[in-house]
């Protein structure tokens, strides 16, 4: 028996920091697919962590940490048979930085911060004024 064609186009949007929403297109030609398997889990880590759900046709990923990168894989399930799955990549947007110090001084200002410890991602910054 062969299994369902493999969800396509896959598209993020950012909720947050630390959740997104997955949307797909339902396989093509359209099939008889009756739900769908999310993997996502960390790139850089080692330890195997990883969450996988069961879900009809979108999802809200939740509790990833601000400024990781994750790897989110959708596949198409029709009869218990799993089809290929589309993989994409995300970087989560990281944390603002909190002010610490904003002091004024003749023709200027202090301003120090502190960035979001959990980030991966290199600590630059940009300062509007």
């Amino acid at each position: 028996m062969e299994g369902p064609n493999a969800p396509w186009r896959f598209i993020m949007w950012y909720r947050n920091e630390t959740a997104i929403l997955a949307l797909w297109h339902r396989p093509h030609p359209d099939g008889i697919c009756s739900h769908y398997q999310i993997l996502y889990q960390e790139v850089e880590t080692f330890n195997e962590d990883s969450r996988t759900k069961v879900v009809t046709n979108k999802i809200v990923v939740n509790e990833l940490f601000p400024g990781r990168n994750y790897s989110l894989s959708v596949s198409a399930i029709s009869n218990s048979i799993e089809s290929e799955p589309t993989i994409t990549s995300i970087a989560t947007k990281p944390a603002s930085p909190s002010i610490e110090v904003l002091q004024p001084i003749p023709a200027g200002f202090i301003a120090s911060w502190k960035s979001d410890v959990t980030s991966r991602q290199e600590k630059i910054y940009s300062c509007l004024y």
